[in-house]
């Protein structure tokens, strides 16, 4: 086997993701958009129910507040009958940070639904990235991401985010 000179190019070889077509992409975007919209648009004219929003979600935006708002992080809570740690809000910090800014952009109801339905698009683009890095075919991280967004999984999730 020779190693190529200067005047003979490398070959590289040929994928499903030879050339620069971004139709898998722009379908995905289309399909998380359009379906984003449909839920949202349902969702964020309903009303609150009777156990929405506040079951969590309002309980944890309340305390998370409350921890930051004594000038430093107060690592105790007096909730809970005899007190709990404030250090497991830390796992779900990133996620209560939109839910905290979306809620105070946006109002109590409409900015925690909103907040609620960035996970869509959300989770379809971690999938996709996900599942065409693990097998290099792009159409398959669409059809992994849409069956992704359409599971009982996802939507439960975002149910138990109210």
């Amino acid at each position: 086997m020779t190693s190529p000179t200067s005047m003979q190019p490398i070959a590289r070889p040929k994928t499903a993701n030879s050339g620069s077509s971004k139709t898998p992409i722009l379908a995905l975007v289309a399909f998380v958009a359009v379906y984003t919209f449909a839920l949202g648009f349902g969702w964020l004219r309903q009303t609150p129910s009777q156990e929405e929003l506040y079951g969590d979600v309002g309980r944890f935006i309340v305390e998370f507040g409350r921890m930051f708002g004594h000038g430093g992080i107060s690592w105790w809570g007096p909730d809970f009958l005899q007190g709990q740690s404030n250090t497991p809000y830390f796992l779900s910090a990133f996620p209560l940070f939109f839910g905290t800014l979306f809620f105070h952009l946006f109002g109590d109801p409409a900015g925690i639904k909103l907040a609620a339905l960035v996970v869509i698009p959300a989770a379809a683009a971690t999938m996709f990235v996900f599942v065409r890095r693990l097998t290099g075919h792009d159409w398959t991280a669409v059809s992994a991401a849409i069956l992704y967004v359409l599971s009982a999984q996802i939507l439960l999730r975002i149910a138990n985010f109210e």
